[in-house]
């Protein structure tokens, strides 16, 4: 099957968007404005969870399939971190390792940017696997975004009816998932006017709160849990890209469709590089101004997450190729 090379792109975008956040938030606090931090966040996860529900065939076996298979990349990538940790930190249990497997973040060791990164992960397994089974089950698949605005309505504007811990963010994500399976088809003729009211209302936000720390705090705490203010920053962009679907094409690939097909392996490698990236800000935040010491930390995470992507995705394929001789030989 041909990949939809602007699903590709979108995705690739949306990795380099991480980075840019993770770049701003950890090594970044010390120099980067509030306001710049707010502003990235414009571009955050939803965008994953979006085109997982955009794409999604409603194919339980190959979801489940799809699902198992990213959770053994992911106990490859956490065992290598956990030999890392263990070589600052000799008596690291290895209770400590099975935790990771089962999705527990709780200790992050020398690599703190990584399990400030994996609360994606263990909230887009369960959103994606539910999210499937809802559209496998529903007769009429206008159901499914019927749900998702239920959720929508329910928890943002019901805050006492709001679940806490990660119930929030799964039902809240799901909604996204939900919805997006069914804009793949939309007349877009409605899009102009919920584009308007969203610009609308963004840049009420920016006036109404002086577009200082009030509107960095507003955005940056109603994302854990997503809240209203959160959905109305990310539908806004999730729009763009239903309404650009279709008019942009790509015939073949380049460095951002090439990060979207990688993107799982960039995701790993922008929390090792973002973890050790804070000695070069110590270094040079004192001589350089902040606009070209965050366009150059920037770089230099993009370059070596680049880097580190390229041999985490060898070492993976190493990995499943020795599963396979196993399994070759023991079948």
């Amino acid at each position: 099957m041909k990949r939809n090379l602007f699903i590709d792109v979108v995705k690739g975008i949306a990795t380099l968007s991480v980075i840019f956040i993770h770049t701003v938030f950890w090594s970044g606090e010390r120099y980067v404005p509030s306001e710049i931090r707010s502003l990235s966040l414009l571009i955050d996860v939803p965008i994953f969870f979006f085109l997982s529900g955009f794409t999604s065939s409603g194919n339980i076996e190959r979801n489940i399939h799809r699902l198992l298979k990213l959770q053994i990349t992911y106990m490859v990538f956490i065992t290598l971190i956990y030999f890392y940790c263990n070589f600052y930190n000799k008596d690291l249990n290895w209770i400590i390792l099975l935790n990771w497997y089962l999705h527990d973040y709780s200790f992050s060791g020398p690599l703190e940017v990584v399990m400030g990164s994996m609360w994606y992960l263990k909230i887009y397994f369960i959103t994606s696997f539910f999210g499937t089974i809802v559209l496998k089950y529903c007769s009429q698949k206008q159901i499914s975004i019927l749900i998702g605005i239920f959720i929508i309505c329910l928890f943002y504007f019901s805050f006492h009816f709001y679940p806490q811990g990660n119930t929030g963010y799964i039902l809240t994500y799901l909604s996204f998932f939900l919805i997006a399976h069914q804009l793949k088809n939309i007349n877009l003729k409605p899009l102009y006017a919920i584009l308007c009211f969203l610009l609308l209302l963004f840049i009420y936000y920016l006036l109404y709160l002086q577009f200082g720390n009030k509107a960095t705090l507003l955005i940056r705490y109603q994302k854990f849990p997503p809240n209203i203010i959160y959905f109305v920053y990310s539908s806004f962009s999730l729009l763009i890209i239903v309404f650009l679907k279709g008019r942009i094409k790509f015939s073949k690939n380049n460095f951002l469709s090439y990060i979207g097909q990688n993107a799982i392996f960039y995701y790993f490698a922008q929390g090792i590089i973002c973890s050790k990236i804070y000695a070069l800000v110590k270094l040079w935040e004192n001589f350089i101004d902040w606009p070209i010491l965050l366009l150059l930390i920037f770089s230099i995470n993009v370059i070596l997450a680049t880097i580190m992507a390229y041999i985490l995705k060898k070492i993976d394929y190493l990995g499943w190729k020795f599963l396979y001789f196993i399994k070759n030989k023991t079948m």
